[in-house]
Order: C-alpha cells, then structure tokens, then sequence
C-alpha cells in the first residue's frame, strides 16, 4: 500500500507514495495557511466545549412528543454504539492519512458542523427525551466532559458524525459502508432515547451544509491566493 501501486480503498490509483502526497500537499501555500486557520479553530473549540455543555446542562429545556420514542424500546446500547464510532474513527482516519487534502475538508467540515450544533442547540433548547439512557463514552464522559450531557440534543452529533465520513471518503465502498453504517447508529441511539428523532434526521443536512460551506470557503481562498500571485 505504501508504494502506491495498488487499488485499495486506502492507496487508490495514484502512484505516489503517501510521503509524497504529504511533501507535494505541503508544498503548497494554500494547504498550509489554510491547515493553520483550521487548527487554530480547532483549539477554541476544544478548550471552550466543556464550558459550553456545563452551561447547557444546566439551562431548562421543552420536551417534545416524539411518537417513534414512544413505539421504540428503551435500552441501553452504549457499548455497541462506541464500538461503531470509534471502529469507524479509526477506519476514516487509516483513510485520510493517505489522502492529505481530504483530511484537511475532513476536519474543516466537523469544525464548521460543530459550530453549526452548538448555534442549534443554544437557539433550540430541548430537555432529554422520556425513558433516555445514559450514553457511556469512556473517552468523552469521563475524560473529557467528566460527567454525562444530556441536553446536546438538536441535531445528534454522533449521527451527524458518522455521515460525514461517509462524504469526505472518495472510495464508494466506504462511502457505503459508512452511509449505512449512520442508519445503523441512528437507529440505536433512538432506541438508546439519546435524542428525539428530529435530532437524528436533521443531522446530514447540517452535514451537507457545512461541506459545501467549506468547499465555498476554499474556493475564495483559492481565487483570492491565485490574484495574489499575479
């Protein structure tokens, strides 16, 4: 896979070696200034996330009739649930590190999900829903938010996460697998009762929203440096 001569999900047809990849992606002015602004968005929101959530956790919230809550059973799921999202985690990222510019969109598009969730659970303040159960994460719980947040309802970040490595990867075997992989997720945390079901059904809008906000956002950047050098 390494020297690039096979068509697997991770090399793909390009003969180059992901050294090469990296040195040529570095090479250019763009992908530097631009991996700069992403990490620097990167460490505010990570140093402000647990800030956030407290604040959020302890503000009131509406609770909604969800019908489909009310057919579907309540059990806990945490375990099978992590084990998808970090497998998954692992896998895109096994991807990415071959794919230098995609990891960039990759991370720029979470980013601006992630901005877009907060904004959305702050103007849509909603309550957990009946009958929910805790999510035990043992990375975010208790490492990083050290305690349970149960009010970061609209929309689901897990779900919202799962689509979007569905988009970023090129190959369509993984895109599948991860579109399908989001259904699966979906429908545990709703049996979970982690979130409503608007919550899950909105997130690959919002996902989608960010992408081609992205994808707008380097488009001017690219206009902008191209002017620069004439």
């Amino acid at each position: 896979m390494a020297n690039g001569h096979t068509d697997s999900i991770f090399s793909g047809s390009n003969t180059q070696t992901i050294k090469e990849r990296w040195v040529d992606a570095s090479a250019s002015r763009r992908f530097r200034i631009e991996w700069y602004i992403t990490l620097v968005f990167a460490v505010f929101m990570v140093i402000g996330m647990p800030h956030y959530f407290s604040a959020i956790q302890q503000r009131q919230g509406i609770a909604l009739a969800d019908p489909v809550l009310q057919w579907l059973p309540s059990v806990d799921l945490s375990l099978p649930i992590f084990i998808t999202i970090y497998s998954s985690l692992l896998l895109v990222l096994g991807y990415m590190t071959t794919h230098p510019w995609r990891l960039l969109k990759a991370c720029q598009t979470y980013i601006v999900m992630s901005l877009l969730r907060f904004a959305s659970i702050y103007l849509v303040p909603l309550s957990q829903p009946e009958g929910m159960v805790f999510l035990d994460d043992p990375i975010l719980n208790h490492l990083f938010y050290q305690g349970y947040v149960t009010k970061d309802l609209f929309f689901s970040g897990h779900t919202a996460t799962m689509f979007l490595f569905g988009l970023v990867v090129l190959d369509k075997r993984l895109k599948y697998f991860f579109y399908f992989t989001t259904a699966i997720l979906a429908v545990m945390i709703l049996i979970q009762h982690v979130h409503y079901t608007i919550d899950v059904v909105a997130a690959p809008f919002f996902v989608v929203g960010s992408y081609k906000l992205v994808n707008w956002c380097d488009k001017k950047l690219a206009e902008h440096l191209a002017k620069d050098r004439h």
